[in-house]
């Protein structure tokens, strides 16, 4: 079953969009000679992968369940992260980085920025960091507007080609993100805390408070004794101050998978990675973190 799952999803699917997308669906008309390019290359890419990974084993998931066995959970979890990063989807990421520096060098830096002031009559200034108007001469202005013109017409080709691989990594970086969570949110998991909080609360000070104790007649015969007096007790820690770094997590995790930031850096042609393991395995003081910045 996971072997016909990851050749039907991981194998057949991307195979069988690429060809799709050569053969203009909808009426969208690329360009044939740079589709049947991109087309042969990626299919390329996920025949060589396809012939140089052999087939899921028994003995593989038996080792996986002997590694969780010794590990814990945990340690499957992140064997799953891992071998879906490195082994299972390698082909996708290389597609994906051929396609996105396709996509940022001649559309987003290229095209975008140095032939669309070219034809606009605009030069970067790089001393005073702005954008001012300059004279370029005609056969300047004729070269960049043919690269420019050639550029447009070549651009939606690159584009639909780099969404396709840009939409699978970011269903891959979504599955990382769910045994991430879940490995960050196990690692801290407050355990012995709680079993001390359940045991005696006591143990476990979250403050001290003032308590009015006013004693009875019946308690002792001393009068100095019977006089309200004020008894300074221990307040336990809350839970809310036991889970405090799952507030920090679920920040972090947050602000890194935020679905506008992604979609600006599919947008901007940037590299979509999954969050460092070092930032989420353990939360930092921060008053110490601000410091160090």
């Amino acid at each position: 079953m996971a072997n016909s799952t990851i050749q039907a999803l991981l194998v057949n699917l991307p195979r069988t969009t690429l060809y799709w997308l050569d053969s203009w669906p909808a009426g969208l008309k690329l360009n044939a000679e740079l589709s049947r390019f991109y087309v042969t290359t990626l299919v390329g890419v996920i025949d060589t992968w396809e012939s140089l990974l052999p087939p899921l084993s028994p003995t593989f998931f038996r080792v996986l369940a002997m590694c969780s066995s010794l590990g814990g959970l945990t340690l499957a979890l992140a064997l799953m992260s891992d071998i879906l990063s490195l082994v299972l989807t390698a082909h996708l990421r290389l597609a994906y980085e051929l396609t996105r520096t396709v996509y940022w060098a001649a559309g987003v830096r290229m095209g975008g920025g140095l032939l669309w002031g070219i034809f606009r009559g605009k030069r970067h200034n790089v001393l005073r960091k702005r954008t001012d108007s300059w004279a370029y001469d005609i056969d300047q202005l004729l070269f960049g507007t043919v690269l420019f013109t050639l550029l447009a017409f070549l651009f939606p080709t690159a584009l639909v080609y780099y969404v396709l691989f840009a939409g699978l990594r970011l269903v891959t970086l979504l599955v990382q993100a769910v045994l991430e969570t879940l490995l960050a949110f196990m690692h801290h998991f407050p355990l012995f805390a709680l079993m001390l909080r359940v045991k005696d609360p006591h143990r476990l000070p979250g403050g001290v408070y003032f308590k009015l104790v006013t004693p009875s007649s019946t308690t002792s015969k001393d009068s100095t004794l019977r006089k309200p007096y004020l008894s300074l007790e221990s307040q336990p820690l809350s839970l809310s101050a036991i889970f405090f770094q799952y507030n920090e997590l679920w920040a972090r995790l947050a602000r890194h998978y935020n679905p506008l930031r992604l979609f600006y850096r599919v947008l901007a042609g940037k590299h979509l990675s999954s969050i460092p393991p070092y930032s989420i395995r353990y939360v930092a003081d921060p008053e110490g973190s601000a410091e160090a910045r």
